[in-house]
């Protein structure tokens, strides 16, 4: 079974990798676009395409995250509010964009994608990406490897599921 894992970026676009078959393959949905509808539109038509050419069956992403201290000032609070609103309008057309291309989506918390391949849920990106370096004998952008470790977790969550017999199509995967 196919996982692609999507760490999910609004400047440089949203990294993917896809994992299982035949090893791991990855890339980036990017856009031209400035405005976020446009970007969201792009972004989801190159998630279709991905999906169809790695014929991935489960999208798996971050849920998302955020952090306020009592340190964080109330210009930081409101741009960290328009990021998220951002990120989460992103999030949803790739998420729909997966659902509609026939994949099941599954939510990946942020330290279960890093203990997934790291041992820790508090590893560093950099961390992160030593892991993946490791385990497929290549070195990937940060992002990329980010996303190769959400697939990682992904694909550990759907294994679980079907052992408990509880995820969509299991007794076809068998």
């Amino acid at each position: 079974m196919i996982v692609l894992g999507i760490d999910i970026g609004l400047r440089k676009g949203s990294a993917w990798a896809a994992v299982g078959g035949m090893g791991l393959y990855s890339g980036t949905l990017k856009s031209a676009a400035s405005d976020d509808a446009a970007m969201a539109h792009e972004q989801a038509e190159a998630l279709r395409r991905v999906i169809a050419e790695q014929q991935a069956l489960v999208v798996a992403m971050e849920s998302q995250f955020g952090q306020l201290t009592k340190d964080t000032t109330e210009k930081e609070r409101d741009g960290m509010t328009h990021a998220a609103l951002r990120l989460a309008f992103l999030r949803g057309a790739l998420a729909e964009a997966a659902m509609t291309a026939g994949c099941t989506v599954i939510e990946v918390a942020p330290a279960t994608v890093k203990k997934a391949v790291t041992g820790s849920g508090r590893a560093s990106k950099q961390q992160v990406q030593e892991a993946i370096a490791r385990q497929f004998g290549v070195r990937l952008s940060q992002d990329r490897a980010d996303a190769a470790a959400t697939a990682i977790a992904g694909a550990t969550r759907v294994r679980a599921l079907e052992v408990l017999g509880m995820a969509k199509d299991a007794a076809a995967e068998a």
